[in-house]
């Protein structure tokens, strides 16, 4: 994710140089280098509840009332992704703005399991790091809805400047596919959340950190 983002970023810096793009163009280019900066957070965020996964299902149950409605949540930011940069390719501000309402519902679901967490912790302080687990895994949700809302803000701006300049025609594509491949990842560690055993979960861990330690090598060289 981290490489298409700079690839991404690179084939923007090159439109800017080599065409010198005005007006739509210069705004539409702005936006994708914008875009790609919320998505490549939201796979950081993504990657952070991975981490968390392991240890959780070793203190919470299988059906348990919190975890659903996590899960739950989970399932309306993959959407808001999916909805937002469906919404940003096309240019639709009808689309924009549902995705930006929609957020309302995820904030909301943050507070309702915050507030059941707060009450489990409550009748029994044995139970705090099952609830802080949680607590984190939903505040991530809670901050991949924000990052999803900010393609659905760029739209009506979009829509306000249209030129009838046609070299840039399908550039969120590439932003869009990025989201696309991020949303997945959301969608597959909400349906791993307790279906996979926590020693598979591990593994896609180490792999991850090993490719985030070569990454900062390479940098360093």
């Amino acid at each position: 994710i981290n490489n298409m983002e700079r690839d991404i970023e690179h084939r923007c810096m090159t439109l800017l140089l080599r065409q010198q793009p005005v007006a739509g163009d210069l705004r539409r280019i702005s936006t994708a280098m914008k875009v790609v900066t919320d998505i490549e957070r939201i796979g950081d965020h993504a990657s952070d509840i991975a981490e968390i996964i392991p240890h959780l299902v070793t203190v919470r149950k299988e059906g348990d009332p919190a975890v659903s409605q996590a899960i739950a949540m989970g399932r309306k930011a993959y959407q808001m992704i999916q909805d937002a940069m469906a919404a940003l390719t096309a240019e639709d501000e009808l689309a924009a703005r549902k995705v930006i309402a929609a957020d309302d519902a995820v904030d909301f679901d943050f507070n309702a399991i915050k507030h059941t967490l707060a009450q489990e912790i409550a009748a029994d302080p044995a139970k705090v790091d099952a609830a802080l687990d949680l607590l984190m895994v939903i505040k991530y949700l809670e901050r991949i809805g924000d990052h999803a809302n900010q393609p659905g803000h760029q739209t009506p701006q979009q829509n306000r400047h249209q030129t009838n300049h046609g070299s840039l025609h399908g550039w969120a594509g590439a932003p869009a596919g990025l989201a696309s491949h991020i949303a997945t990842r959301i969608d597959h560690i909400c349906t791993l959340l307790f279906a996979a055993g926590s020693g598979c979960l591990l593994q896609c861990v180490r792999r991850h950190r090993r490719g985030r330690s070569e990454e900062h090598t390479s940098e360093l060289q």
